[in-house]
């Protein structure tokens, strides 16, 4: 097997073997690391006979692979997510009768030797699981300001304010600060800074109809618990993580075999075994290149500098620019600007990115069977092109037939009588202030009426809402019905249409609008289309 076989073995099979009884027992840290090193030998080749050498630490391995990792779960914390799962059905779920039983027995426990084993694990999910709760602001009755999870998920006014809390103020509920649609900062023992306020006001509460405060899981864009939410969170905050990165998914999206994606992803980190990576190891003594003589046998020796690499990329007509990556020192500074190169054309249109990859791996493929066989090989361009031609044309599906049609797009005027509203947003993610706008005009494009502001907002679906909630009011507000609806973000018209519970207090306003306005279609219009509403947002 090589070892995107082995990796993929892994992740499907061996990775997923203990996942019945980590649902609901906890799996002690003993065990938790015997199973990392089967996981480990199998991934690296090595066997109760033979031994292989392991390139990275499973810290790496482990990491999602848009961090560099491989992306396979560590066990760790893959149980606690998985006892997280059972905390979530158990609390949330709580009309079952297994978790009404055991929360009724336990729940009233002061002494936590009495705990049974299942209660146990549940606690540890639910310790895991706050992380990703946050509440639903309703009427605010039942919401502790301070230290309770309402302002995203696992965060708290507490955690954002330094210094003592007054004990007469420890127990505020939102209801008694926030009142009437105005937060009484009045309430309050002390003046919040700016960027505080703003942040507790961009938290929306609903306006027309305020129903119960409640939980709901805030790390999915459905508000629904799953694991693989909840490992992720675990796995950030193991790695003190803050934020998305993709430095590293660039090669996993190469189109090519999964197998020369892993040797990419090696070379990425400097991990294949030359000379000078295993004299670095104090494994062999000798570094120089055995094929020309002339140096060390460096990554970048081996692929730009070295007689036979040199010749092959002079007959592709891009020595020159391989010269000029030879100021780089790694290869993770020359691969993307490598796989960038937009220079001759390869032959039948290849794709670079599938091109140039097997060219990498075919340089080390040769080098190998050169040294370990005593070859003189050159480095085979048309095998290159036979297998670069059969990826691209019987694989990739970049080359499959797409028949594309230019329309031009404009706004498209309503019907006689009907009057046509248009929304749209400026989200940065720099700030929470956002820009909104949107304009209403009849069925011969005159302009009735139009609106232009900021809102507080801290996601751009979010800004979205808020922008089309703005015209909407402006539209029952001036009994501008019969209307038509357009905007151009996908994602708000699939939340309006479905039940969600994430952003469900802007939804349910915006429903409470349109029912007034006699439930109009809200439609997807493309950016062009929605051009004067993003210039007023």
């Amino acid at each position: 097997l090589t070892m995107a076989g082995r990796a993929t073995l892994i992740k499907s099979t061996l990775n997923n073997l203990p996942n019945h009884i980590m649902q609901y027992i906890h799996i002690p840290a003993s065990i938790i690391k015997k199973m990392d090193k089967y996981q480990r030998n199998f991934l690296w080749g090595t066997t109760t006979t033979r031994k292989k050498l392991h390139l990275f630490k499973w810290r790496t391995v482990t990491q999602p692979i848009e961090m560099g990792g491989l992306g396979i779960q560590t066990l760790q914390q893959k149980n606690a997510a998985l006892l997280g799962s059972l905390a979530w059905r158990a609390f949330h779920s709580h009309q079952i009768l297994w978790a009404k039983v055991l929360i009724n027995k336990y729940s009233t426990l002061r002494s936590t030797s009495n705990y049974s084993n299942i209660w146990r694990n549940i606690m540890r999910g639910w310790k895991s699981c706050q992380l990703g709760v946050q509440w639903q602001v309703g009427t605010g009755e039942h919401i502790k300001f301070w230290d309770d999870t309402w302002l995203g998920p696992g965060l708290t006014v507490r955690s954002l304010i330094s210094g003592p809390i007054p004990n007469s103020h420890l127990n505020s509920y939102i209801s008694s600060i926030y009142n009437g649609n105005i937060w009484n900062w009045t309430n309050l023992p002390f003046q919040f800074p700016k960027n505080l306020k703003m942040n507790i006001e961009a938290t929306y509460i609903s306006e027309y109809n305020r129903k119960a405060d409640h939980i709901f899981w805030a790390l999915t864009n459905h508000g629904k618990f799953t694991v693989n939410s909840l490992y992720k969170a675990l796995q950030n905050q193991s790695n003190n993580i803050h934020g998305v990165t993709t430095q590293f998914k660039w090669i996993w999206n190469l189109p090519i075999h999964p197998k020369i994606k892993y040797f990419i992803w090696l070379l990425n980190h400097n991990r294949l075994l030359t000379p000078q990576y295993l004299n670095h190891l104090g494994i062999t003594a000798n570094a120089h290149c055995f094929y020309c003589h002339n140096g060390d046998e460096s990554l970048n020796h081996l692929f730009f500098a070295c007689k036979n690499a040199h010749t092959f990329w002079n007959t592709l007509g891009m020595g020159n620019y391989i010269n000029s990556l030879l100021r780089y020192s790694t290869p993770q500074e020359w691969l993307i600007p490598l796989l960038s190169y937009t220079g001759n054309k390869f032959p039948y249109n290849v794709n670079r990115r599938t091109y140039l990859p097997l060219c990498l791996w075919n340089i080390w493929l040769t080098r190998n069977k050169n040294m370990y066989e005593g070859r003189q090989d050159q480095i085979n361009k048309s095998f290159i092109t036979k297998q670069a031609t059969e990826y691209c044309y019987l694989v990739a599906p970049s080359h499959k037939i797409k028949n594309n049609i230019r329309v031009p797009l404009k706004w498209i005027p309503p019907a006689p009588n009907i009057y046509k509203l248009n929304t749209d947003a400026a989200h940065s993610t720099h700030s929470t202030r956002n820009g909104i706008g949107g304009i209403i005009r009849d069925h011969r494009g005159n302009w009735i009426l139009g609106f232009a502001g900021t809102v507080l907002s801290k996601e751009a679906n979010v800004t979205e809402i808020l922008a089309l909630l703005q015209g909407l009011r402006c539209a029952v507000q001036h009994n501008l019905t019969p209307l038509n609806v357009e905007i151009d973000a996908k994602e708000v018209i699939r939340l309006l249409t479905n039940n969600n519970i994430l952003h469900a207090n802007l939804l349910s306003d915006c429903r409470h609008l349109l029912k007034q306005l006699h439930d109009p279609t809200v439609s997807h219009a493309y950016r062009e289309q929605n051009r004067l509403a993003d210039k007023l947002a």
